[in-house]
């Protein structure tokens, strides 16, 4: 049997309908109700202890009333035939609620019409106030770094190519040359050797550690190495120019920089007019740089060139003898042509 007492205390505190089975009351279908300042007391009381924990302190900030109130609503009727209903109260008038405006961002002009900060650390605090551009805001793109090839043909239309007297000036000029880095690591500039006029120039990049002990361009076992490849082809030596397209050997830097091609190129140009070849021969695969390129078209216009391993690469990789070959034959056969 459910107590008569429970029953007053769940409708003194408005907790709202409260579902009981048939024959839960005790004695009577509806419990009787007590009386308005015996309900006041009462809910004043229960509250009070429902509030306070065993502390003493109120951490609370709603009391059940007033949750029940928030999901049901305030004075909303009852549906439950036992609970007396109240007239509702009539709703608040609704009030639209319009969130403050974002504040604009200034200009840029209007950033930077405002006064410099004065006083202690100005020069610092200056630096921290100087209006930086928003990220909606139009900035301007750095101009883009120039490719190497127009780089090089830059320095090229702003090179002077000095005329030499003869092979002797050419190589005094090359061993007293400091136009690059390249003459720190050198031991001495090597200019090329063979026949003038010529029916084939060989170029390599730059001169070997080797030849630069030795003091010979394309000389030692790749020098051998060289007069049998060319000797294949029915070429004797009187019929080849040797150079390379650097004086120095660089024993620190291993890739030439544009700059360091273009003040280069003023002694293998003079070479190329005095020898008129009717071909070239390129060792290395360097020569395959577009830059590379570009800058022995300009040494050598209109002239045909043929790019083959370099003989020092052939020796330890002599797998690349038979592409050589190939390339080797095309090369005679244009010869013969010409």
């Amino acid at each position: 049997m459910l107590s008569s007492r429970y029953l007053h205390l769940h409708q003194a505190l408005d907790l709202g309908p409260m579902w009981l089975k048939r024959g839960a009351y005790p004695t009577a279908a509806q419990p009787q109700r007590l009386p308005e300042n015996k309900q006041s007391e009462f809910r004043q009381n229960e509250q009070s202890e429902f509030l306070h924990n065993k502390n003493g302190n109120t951490e609370f900030s709603r009391s059940k009333n007033e949750s029940h109130e928030f999901s049901h609503g305030k004075n909303e009727p009852s549906e439950h035939p036992h609970r007396p209903s109240t007239a509702a109260e009539p709703p608040a008038p609704h009030t639209s609620h319009r969130l403050p405006e974002k504040p604009s961002r200034p200009s840029p002009a209007a950033r930077a019409a405002q006064p410099a900060p004065q006083g202690h650390r100005a020069d610092v605090l200056a630096a921290v106030a100087t209006p930086q551009p928003y990220q909606n805001e139009t900035r301007s793109q750095a101009a883009p770094a120039a490719s190497p090839l127009a780089l090089v043909q830059k320095l090229w239309a702003e090179q002077p190519f000095p005329a030499f007297a003869d092979t002797n000036s050419l190589q005094q000029h090359a061993a007293a040359c400091t136009a690059c880095r390249l003459h720190n690591e050198r031991k001495q500039a090597l200019s090329g050797r063979g026949a003038v006029p010529a029916q084939l120039m060989v170029i390599s990049r730059n001169p070997a550690p080797s030849d630069d002990e030795a003091g010979q361009l394309l000389g030692g076992r790749h020098g051998q190495l060289l007069d049998n490849m060319l000797a294949a082809i029915r070429l004797a030596p009187e019929q080849v120019f040797r150079t390379a397209w650097q004086r120095c050997t660089p024993r620190i830097s291993l890739q030439p920089t544009p700059e360091e091609q273009v003040r280069c190129a003023a002694f293998i140009r003079q070479e190329a007019a005095w020898i008129q070849p009717r071909a070239l021969l390129l060792l290395g695969n360097s020569f395959y740089d577009p830059v590379q390129q570009w800058l022995t078209a300009q040494i050598a216009p209109g002239i045909p060139a043929f790019i083959v391993p370099h003989p020092a690469i052939l020796l330890r990789q002599p797998e690349l003898k038979a592409q050589t070959w190939a390339t080797l034959k095309q090369l005679q056969q244009h010869l013969a042509k010409s």
